[in-house]
């Protein structure tokens, strides 16, 4: 069996994470919407609002097919079968980078507590600018395995979270798992859903070869099989998230 590669640990300055008032905008009232002068002041402080909350961090380790298969038949997926968990033997490489990033717990309670005194509009802009810090920090995060990825003789290939594109949910359970404790303060909940709930978890799969296809592969909007979403963003965008 491989040794484990170490968890890399980075704190993440929240100014760098700050997004474009029309990333904000976008979750907040859809793709579509067009920023008033009025609305981009306000979108602008519930941006400065959500970087003064923030505490991002993000932690990845590089785990081999070997190690992957020892913990999920640790974890115990019935009858050796390696479904629901992750299939190794559909990985496009040897290995792969496990991940999570945060941005602390502090925002969800502050949407929580403006949502109590009925402030829901200064919920939701704080709820939308916490999710558009997300896409920048996933973007970060990529660009740190790529980095990792070099390093070891491979290429960093599309992002992946459980529940998403197609990936079970329960692999969130193999994904805590093989992060060995680097959890950053994250916990799931009995419906495997991750506490506080802004923080994205993902698979990075590492290959031998590198797509011509490039960065586009990974975003998100052209991964998701939910072509009439509000949130959608157009093709000629789509890189720029």
């Amino acid at each position: 069996m491989r040794n484990w590669e170490s968890n890399f640990h980075f704190n993440l300055r929240p100014g760098d994470l700050r997004p474009a008032p029309e990333a904000v905008a976008r979750y907040l009232a859809g793709a579509a919407y067009r920023l008033t002068p009025t609305m981009r002041r306000r979108v602008e402080a519930g941006i400065e609002a959500a970087v003064d909350r923030v505490r991002p961090r993000a932690a990845f380790r590089v785990a081999w097919a070997d190690q992957i298969r020892a913990e999920v038949n640790r974890l115990g997926s019935g009858s050796g079968r390696l479904a629901p968990f992750l299939d190794t033997a559909s990985m496009p490489g040897p290995c792969l980078a496990v991940c999570l990033a945060t941005l602390g717990g502090a925002l969800d309670t502050a949407c929580r507590t403006l949502a109590g005194r009925n402030q829901f509009y200064q919920s939701m802009l704080l709820d939308a600018a916490g999710t558009a810090m997300l896409d920048l920090m996933g973007a970060r995060l990529e660009t740190l395995v790529a980095g990792q990825a070099r390093r070891m003789g491979f290429f960093a290939g599309c992002r992946v979270g459980p529940g998403l594109s197609g990936m079970a949910l329960e692999n969130q359970a193999l994904l805590f798992s093989l992060l060995k404790g680097a959890t950053l303060g994250v916990h799931l909940n009995d419906a495997l859903v991750m506490q506080p709930t802004k923080t994205i978890s993902a698979f990075i799969f590492f290959e031998t070869v590198a797509k011509k296809t490039g960065r586009g592969q990974t975003d998100k909007c052209r991964q998701c099989p939910m072509k009439n979403c509000q949130f959608r963003l157009p093709a000629t965008t789509a890189r720029s998230e």
